[in-house]
This record gives C-alpha cells, sequence and structure tokens, in this order.
C-alpha cells in the first residue's frame, strides 16, 4: 500500500488519491486546529491541465 491509497470504512481499498489531493492533506495537517465550535477552509486554485 502507498501514502496514496484511501481505505475505505471496511478495508476495501478506494481510488488512489492524486498528487495535489496528497498534497494538500499535508498542507492541512501542518495548520494549528481552529477552537472548538470554529472551522478552518483551504481553498485550492484549480491546475490547468496541459
Amino acid at each position: 500500500m502507498t501514502s496514496q491509497d484511501c481505505l475505505t470504512p471496511d478495508s476495501q481499498r478506494a481510488t488512489p488519491l492524486s498528487d495535489g489531493e496528497v498534497q494538500r492533506i499535508k498542507l492541512v495537517s501542518k495548520l494549528p486546529r481552529p477552537p472548538r465550535g470554529h472551522s478552518q477552509r483551504l481553498l485550492d486554485e484549480p491546475a490547468r491541465a496541459r
């Protein structure tokens, strides 16, 4: 299993994450957690296909 594989609740393989999705998850994990009752949003601009 790679770091880009995603597991479903019943431990079956799901669609692997894209490089951009993995990058966003890593970025969000580094941000401080918001206070209880507040939310935090990460806005992302879509990349152009080449």
